[in-house]
């Protein structure tokens, strides 16, 4: 289980992160 899963894993984990540093409820329009 390494590779592709990982890294997409990986992927979210950070994205979701973005998302609330960023303020995804304020981006919203």
């Amino acid at each position: 289980m390494q590779g592709p899963v990982v890294r997409t894993v990986f992927v979210l984990t950070i994205g979701s992160h973005l998302i609330r540093t960023c303020g995804y409820p304020n981006f919203r329009s």
